[in-house]
């Protein structure tokens, strides 16, 4: 890259003429003769971007960016939706999709490009299709206009884009997209073909109304002209398309600016040249984007900075001729950023000596939309540029992080907002069934301290179904301004840690209007955090029903500004009566905390007593700051030392239940010697853990005081049937993701999973969490009647995900008496919507495995740990157990015993090492080999499990356990090619005999053969 900015540079200083006005050409679609046999992708002269895409709710074909859009079918490419050409006998041409056959003996399956009958969308459709192909306006363009099949009533019109360029239609009378564009062609006197204007009375086709149509837009030849395109040279067209793009927008929209029109031409003479050289590529299109783009920043930045200054300050009017002089005859990329930056540091510096700031935030009105693409949004969308976004308390980078964390509905910035506080075109908002807690923010710093005023326009609004406000308020940093009057809140349950206000604003019934809304927020060390918060809390709203309609918690927001007020001694009080209040309700508690912190504490209040409105500024913020870290100090040692309560108190309980037991009293010391300590205080917020994991061990050591041969030592599983679900941080009732069950480790594609947010950060944004189970209703073969699932307790826990990863939950356990073990577990794997949902759902135990469906519906899907389990049993065929079994359950569709869990058994052995693994282990890899991207089903590979149990069933070590590694990590398979029994490999696999190559994660390399029938 830096060559070749270089070589821009260069290209520039060379230049002896300006090429002023220079009209250039735009780079030639890569058209195809249309051939017999050929697959193309259809392009259009007037389309904005070159990929024709299906959309994941009818199959219709729309266009779209060579980025595609949110309702493009995930994964998509232009190689999955290239069409081939078929000439027919009559001399039309049918367009088609051939899929392969999904079952043994069937035939595959064909689809047609067809506007099927009383629709206005282009689809693919099995029914036959064909189309009148004649020559286009230009070399290798091509007008469609649909001949027989299923397109009755379009016959005579032509395929064409819509008024905005955006997608195909043919808006022929009574189509769903009549009067965008009307082309219905006739032939004049001459036998020429025209296209026909409509009369101006249409009947409206939905409604019967004659309807005027008089300011109907008619097609141009450009629309309608069709390009017949390899999908290998869509990309390179694209990007030089941009490059293109980039030179025209500037020369129509910049370069006739009065007074910046030779800065301009300067750079669109150096981006010409470079455009087109010979030699230009698309390697080389960053170097006239960025040069182009780079030109526009510097522009803007003086635009801005001569608006900010409204006292014509000399040193900044200095800033602005520097940065103007660089405009008019720099055209390197990196000097124009450099400019750029220096002259936004000189506009910073400025306003930091006035009062309004607004200019020292950033996207302050949301009116940025790089992070979009350019593209306001009714989806989800990236977190909006300079602004930080959290969901419940996790930084959000990327539109699938915001996906992670179960909104599925809108987040993002578009032009759906009006009312007195808008500002600009657009606003930030997220709308969801149910509202996380939702924190937007950006931090200045560098201020003086004293007060602020952040202000803001926001949308809360009622619907029909009631009112939709919870929390929503703006900040600046300790203080906060929430939206309603202070009598419509439960004071009890807001945010405790700010110093709120109540903005008195009325709730609307609108998804539009922004209201005015305002906080003074002080700055005590130069900092200011500001932006605004909400969450779906109705009960601090004093609301005792949700909205039918969903949408607690929404807001849209925009127009946020800031301005200097000063030093306001109350504010500053203010600011720091709520951190001492904080400070005095710690020491009133009296904690059991760490010594050392809690001499701290009691010595700091003393001296913030002499703390007054009278103390000079000074030292008000000192004491802030003073009274801001020691609030984390001891809340962190409360909560450390609250953790050890928990446990010493949950070990006690342990105790009585195991009092019997011949380690008892040791045991019982352990946790004595722990108590002493903890009202002692001598342990320090690190040493809590160390406390913990102490009593832990003196647990597990009683317990394995009592293990004898042919004894039930289910007592030994930590959470064994998943009743304890205290991990959680919502309820036991979630169908959302959680923390991993207390007392299990979490495994998701070799990465061990604590939180929720591990979780998602691995894709799983729909279930994985502890719950009730489904409401069933199963007749057993005997009559009985099941109506719950779960089968010990009333808990269960379970997975469900569109795309299933690789998934490990497991416990481990030490000094065990060598021996043999039986371990079961109660697994479902339902049968529902999407079908049989089998993958690889496994039991575990060492390194024995059980599968859950049949030796036959494993025979191409078995992972690694089942391969290593039977090449085990393969040298060692006479043992008795063996390391892989099969629990031969099916997943059936009109079986509702799927609905039930069933149970698996392994039996295992342990070794003089005393370690034993157990858990469960499953992957979204199908029985037929294929993950749900390759065309699996949504959600195979899901489950539910429930009532681990042990069994201990004696000391005898079963033959080859001894030479087992029972404590090492678990491969995964890391990537997966296919190849055909010649070698030639091949993206899924395909009917027949097909090579596995799996690349393991420890590094391995393991080849199968798959039989696809």
């Amino acid at each position: 890259m830096k060559k070749n900015l270089l070589r821009l540079g260069a290209m520039s200083a060379l230049l002896v003429t300006s090429l002023s006005a220079t009209a250039i050409d735009p780079p030639q679609i890569p058209a195809q003769v249309l051939t017999d046999g050929g697959k193309y992708v259809l392009m259009n002269k007037a389309a904005i971007g070159p990929c024709v895409y299906r959309t994941s709710w009818d199959g219709a074909f729309f266009y779209a960016g060579t980025a595609g859009s949110g309702s493009a079918v995930s994964g998509s490419t232009y190689f999955d939706n290239q069409l081939e050409a078929k000439k027919n006998e009559d001399g039309t041409w049918s367009f088609i999709m051939t899929t392969p056959a999904a079952e043994e003996g069937a035939e595959p399956t064909t689809t047609y490009f067809c506007i099927p009958t009383n629709t206005g969308n282009l689809n693919m459709s099995e029914n036959y299709a064909s189309w009148n192909v004649t020559e286009g306006n230009g070399d290798k363009f091509y007008r469609l206009s649909p001949a027989e099949g299923s397109m009755e009533g379009a016959t005579g019109y032509q395929m064409h884009l819509n008024k905005g360029n955006d997608y195909i239609i043919i808006s022929y009378f009574g189509s769903d997209f009549y009067p965008d564009f009307n082309v219905k062609t006739r032939q004049d006197v001459d036998g020429n073909t025209e296209y026909a204007f409509m009369n101006n009375g249409v009947e409206d086709w939905w409604t019967g109304e004659i309807k005027q149509c008089e300011n109907l837009v008619w097609t141009d030849s450009t629309s309608l002209d069709w390009a017949f395109v390899k999908a290998e040279s869509i990309e390179e067209y694209a990007a030089i398309n941009g490059a293109y793009n980039a030179i025209v927008n500037c020369t129509e929209n910049y370069a006739t600016i009065e007074g910046y029109e030779a800065g301009f031409q300067a750079s669109i003479d150096a981006a010409t040249a470079a455009y087109t050289a010979s030699d230009f590529s698309i390697d080389e299109v960053e170097t006239v984007t960025t040069l182009i783009s780079a030109k526009i920043a510097l522009y803007e930045e003086i635009v801005k900075a001569i608006e900010a200054n409204v006292d014509d300050d000399a040193a900044l009017n200095g800033s602005i001729a520097n940065a103007k002089a660089i405009f008019d005859t720099v055209t390197t990329p990196i000097e124009l950023a450099n400019a750029t930056e220096t002259l936004a540091e000189a506009v910073k510096n400025y306003q930091l000596g006035g009062g309004d700031l607004t200019g020292l935030g950033k996207n302050m009105s949301f009116e940025d939309l790089t992070a979009q693409d350019g593209q306001q949004t009714s989806g989800i969308a990236n977190p909006p540029v300079g602004w930080n976004l959290y969901l419940n308390g996790v930084l959000m980078t990327s539109a699938d992080d915001i996906r992670g964390q179960g909104i599925g509905a809108w987040c993002g910035v578009n032009n759906d907002c009006n009312g007195a506080g808008k500002d600009g075109s657009y606003g930030f908002g997220i709308w969801n069934s149910g509202m996380p807690s939702v924190e937007i923010s950006q931090t200045i710093e560098g201020l003086e301290n004293g007060t602020y005023t952040v202000s803001a326009g926001l949308m809360v609004g009622a619907n029909g179904s009631g009112s939709r406000r919870t929390t929503q308020r703006i900040f600046g940093n300790l203080n906060s301004a929430y939206f309603g009057n202070d009598f419509e809140y439960d004071h009890s349950l807001l945010d405790a840690s700010e110093v709120y206000s109540f903005a008195g604003l009325t709730e609307p019934v609108t998804d539009q209007e922004l209201q005015p809304i305002s906080v003074r927020a002080y700055v005590y060390d130069g900092t200011l955090t500001f932006g605004f918060r909400t969450d779906g809390n109705i009960a601090a709203a004093l609301r005792d029903a949700s909205n039918g309609a969903g949408g607690d918690g929404w807001f849209k927001i925009d127009n946020f500004r800031i301005q200097k007020e000063g030093y306001i001694a109350d504010d500053a009080i203010a600011v720091f009566s709520q951190y001492m209040n904080t400070l005095s309700e710690y020491a009133a508690q009296d904690p059991i905390i760490y010594n050392e912190t809690k001499d701290l504490l009691e010595s700091k209040i003393r001296e913030f007593d002499a703390i007054t409105p009278e103390s000079s500024q000074e030292v008000i913020n000192a004491a802030i700051v003073d009274a801001k870290e020691l609030i984390v100090t001891v809340s962190a040692a409360m909560k450390a030392y609250q953790k050890l309560s928990n446990a010493i108190e949950e070990h006690y309980n342990y105790l009585a239940e195991y009092e019997a037991m011949p380690g008892a009293g040791t045991y019982s010391d352990e946790i004595a010697e722990v108590e002493a300590n903890y009202y002692d205080g001598i342990y320090t917020n690190e040493e809590i853990d160390a406390a913990i994991a102490r009593l832990d061990a003196a647990l597990d050591a009683c317990k394995l005081s009592e293990i004898t041969p042919d004894k039930d030592i289910t007592y030994i599983i930590n959470n064994p049937s998943f009743e304890n679900w205290s991990a959680t941080q919502t309820n036991n009732t979630t169908g959302g993701v959680e923390n991993a069950p207390k007392g299990w480790t979490l495994i998701i594609n070799g990465d061990t999973c604590v939180t929720r947010a591990d979780v998602n950060a691995h894709g799983i944004s729909a279930w994985c969490a502890i719950n009730l189970g489904d409401g069933i209703n199963v007749e057993l073969e005997d009559g009985t009647i099941v109506t719950k699932q779960p089968t010990e307790g009333d808990h269960l826990w379970g997975i469900w995900n569109a795309n299933i990863p690789e998934v490990e939950l497991s416990q481990t356990f030490t000094n065990l008496p060598a021996g043999t073990y039986t371990l079961t577990a109660d697994v479902m794997v339902q049968n529902n919507w999407a079908g049989d949902n089998i993958t690889t759902q496994r039991i575990f135990a060492n390194n024995s495995i059980q599968m859950f469906g049949s030796e036959e519906a494993h025979a191409i899907n078995l992972p690694a740990d089942a391969q290593s389990a039977a090449a085990r049993d393969a040298a060692n065929p006479d043992a008795e157990n063996k390391f892989l079994t099969y629990a031969g359950y099916t997943c059936m569709a009109d079986d509702r015993t799927t609905d039930l869990l069933h149970t698996m058994t392994v039996v295992f052995g342990v070794d003089d090492s005393g370690i034993a693994k157990i858990g469960f282990r499953t992957n979204g890899i199908n029985t037929d080999g294929l993950t749900f991207e390759e065309g699996g089903r949504n959600g195979q590979g899901w489950f539910k499990v429930d009532n681990f149990t042990l069994y201990y069933n004696s000391e005898e070590v079963p033959t080859g356990v001894e030479s087992i590694k029972t404590n090492g990590a678990v491969t995964t398979i890391s990537s997966r090619q296919y190849f055909t029994i010649g070698g030639a490999q091949v993206s899924a696999p395909q009917k027949g005999v097909n090579i596995v190559k799996n690349v393991m994660s420890d590094g391995t390399v393991k080849v199968s053969k798959v039989i696809v029938k």
